[in-house]
């Protein structure tokens, strides 16, 4: 047993060394490319990720610090219980799992366990299925850009959302200690500017994190572009298992089926696994019950949007563009840049009062 751990943490090591290496190498030698690759990084940043997931990092925060999670989970108490055998104030997360994007609703849960809302096994439980791509990548992104489909991307949706489910259901039948746990917070008036300033604050910092990876993981998917004749059919298959937005687009490009993608964004890539690593060793959840979760889910999903395909067949166009123009995958999605302006105004109201009081 001792010889095998060993052995683990060698190779772990062995391999970090090696992809430090082939980075240094990178930047040394082949500079042009990995520019690209970070210009890669920023574009996908800019136009997809920060639109579509700083809203909801700052909402799923807010949730928690102003109480309102503990209020839901007093009113959903007996759903959450009867299905998922958790507490009412993991409805908040479970939600925001589904709708906000990956890192938000396993960050959320890690909140929660940190104020003492869920146990230990429940958060655990949690992360198994509460780390999810939004409507918003997988409708707007995928579904429009990608596939030319919006009818594709909102299948794709529904069969990642009901893989995620199927997962959070079969859960319950893991052994959880304190699913009945009380609240420990009573729901009273709320600090809506306090809330607001912090919840602003941690999704900020949070964000920074996720864009950090991403563009760290497209500058590594950049050098893929020098790979040998003869071994470059490795590129998409390995795109795929490094980042989730670069293995689709070459996916879609490559013209595989839409059920092998649906697959591929239930997997999500080591480039989210890495986002939520510190909600997952924040719960003491093993790395190796997450990954095989999201391979699971990945697995599931893939399955279920086969059949969902075979019912609604849908057509996707020959010529498939892999660019994102934020104006078009995000236009449905002006109410959350209003809500950013009206959460920056409130900002500097309170900022302004704070220095009056002073």
């Amino acid at each position: 047993m001792q010889l095998k751990k060993l052995l683990i943490i060698r190779g772990k090591y062995i391999f970090t060394v090696i992809a430090v290496l082939a980075m240094l190498f990178s930047l040394i030698f082949v500079p042009q490319v990995t520019s690209k690759g970070v210009k890669d990084g920023l574009n996908l940043c800019g136009q997809v990720v920060i639109p579509s997931l700083f809203p909801f990092m700052v909402l799923s925060t807010f949730l928690i610090k102003s109480g309102l999670c503990s209020l839901l989970g007093r009113i959903f108490a007996p759903l959450t219980k009867k299905i998922f055998r958790l507490p009412g104030t993991a409805c908040g997360a479970i939600i925001m799992g589904l709708i906000g994007g990956f890192p938000v609703g396993s960050r959320m849960t890690a909140q929660l366990y940190r104020d003492g809302e869920i146990s230990r096994s429940a958060a655990q439980r949690m992360l198994m299925f509460c780390v999810n791509a939004g409507p918003a990548f997988v409708i707007g992104a995928i579904g429009s850009m990608m596939l030319g489909s919006r009818k594709a991307g909102f299948i794709m949706f529904i069969s990642l959302s009901l893989s995620s489910l199927f997962i959070g259901f079969i859960s319950r039948f893991i052994a959880c200690d304190g699913e009945d746990k009380s609240l420990p917070h009573v729901f009273g008036p709320m600090n809506i500017q306090k809330s607001l300033v912090e919840s602003v604050a941690d999704g900020a910092g949070a964000m920074l994190s996720v864009c950090a990876w991403i563009i760290l993981f497209c500058c590594a998917c950049s050098l893929l572009s020098l790979l040998p004749e003869g071994l470059e059919v490795l590129s998409v298959p390995l795109k795929c298992l490094f980042e989730v937005t670069s293995g689709s687009a070459a996916a879609a490009a490559s013209g595989v089926h839409i059920a092998v993608i649906t697959g591929i964004v239930g997997w999500s890539g080591l480039c989210v696994h890495c986002q939520v690593l510190e909600y997952v060793k924040a719960v003491d959840l093993r790395m190796s019950v997450f990954l095989t979760a999201r391979a699971t889910s990945g697995a599931l999903a893939s399955l279920i949007s086969f059949e969902l395909f075979r019912v609604f067949p849908c057509e996707v166009p020959a010529f498939i563009s892999t660019d994102l123009p934020a104006s078009h995958a995000f236009s449905p999605y002006v109410p959350a840049c209003a809500g950013i302006l009206v959460m920056g105004a409130l900002l500097i109201l309170d900022l302004d009062m704070n220095r009056k009081m002073c």
